[in-house]
């Protein structure tokens, strides 16, 4: 894995049989194999940082620099999230008020 491909020339990869991987092919990868198993390894990592301290959306831009397509698919997975829960608050919040106005008649 590296971010200098011009140093490992496809012929002489071909003929060894390595395969060259920047970190954004090679994580983007990963996740297409095992998507929860990635995410929470990012979940880890972002809770282990302790000097300095990173949250999540730092981790997530820091990683956008160099792992553009990752960490965008990393984003969207975690929008994703969101939006059901947020689905689901609200549809919580409905079915509540639909069953108090029921007990109120």
């Amino acid at each position: 894995m590296t971010f200098n491909l011009a140093d490992f020339p496809a012929a002489i990869c071909a003929r060894e049989n390595i395969e060259i991987a920047t970190p954004d092919d090679f994580l983007v990868v990963q996740w297409s194999r095992n998507p929860e198993r990635v995410r929470n390894v990012i979940y880890a990592q972002v809770g282990a940082l302790r000097a300095p301290t990173r949250g999540l959306s730092q981790v997530l831009l820091g990683l956008a620099t160099h792992a553009p397509r990752f960490a965008t698919i990393l984003v969207e997975s975690i929008a994703a999230d969101i939006d059901e829960v947020r689905r689901h608050l609200g549809a919580g919040t409905d079915a509540d008020t639909d069953s108090g106005s029921e007990r109120d008649k």
